[in-house]
């Protein structure tokens, strides 16, 4: 991923635009680097994938905002729950499968061995 080799840090833009009923919105980071932690590291040892499809999902565009959320950008939510901004970086999958069956490699190894199953795939 692009923002894998750069620090860590957020530099923040100007002030954000404050809407009267979703007040107290936070400067944004300008520049795109992975969110911090460990977060993105290798896991090393993965026994499986499970897939869960739902044709609700907004359509394989969806790749992109997940990519935003991964990169530390555009990754401020209002929440209605608790009348705050929430950061929500480093929220979503490591790879996306769209219902259509194409996969999106967002964050991990560029080498993914895929197998496919149907409702009559069954264990013998």
């Amino acid at each position: 991923m692009d923002a894998e080799a750069t620090a860590r840090t957020d530099v923040l833009g100007p002030a954000s635009v404050q809407d009267p009923n979703r007040p107290g919105k936070p400067r944004a980071n300008t520049v795109a680097h992975w969110p911090g932690g460990s977060w993105g590291n290798a896991i090393t040892s993965v026994q499986s994938i499970i897939i869960h499809g739902n044709s609700g999902w907004p359509s394989y565009q969806s790749a992109n905002n997940f990519r935003d959320l991964y990169r530390s950008l555009n990754y401020l939510d209002w929440s209605d729950g608790t009348a705050s901004w929430v950061d929500k970086r480093g929220i979503g999958p490591q790879y996306f499968v769209d219902c259509n069956g194409t996969t999106f490699n967002l964050v991990g190894p560029e080498t993914c061995r895929a197998i496919r199953a149907s409702r009559g795939t069954r264990r013998r």
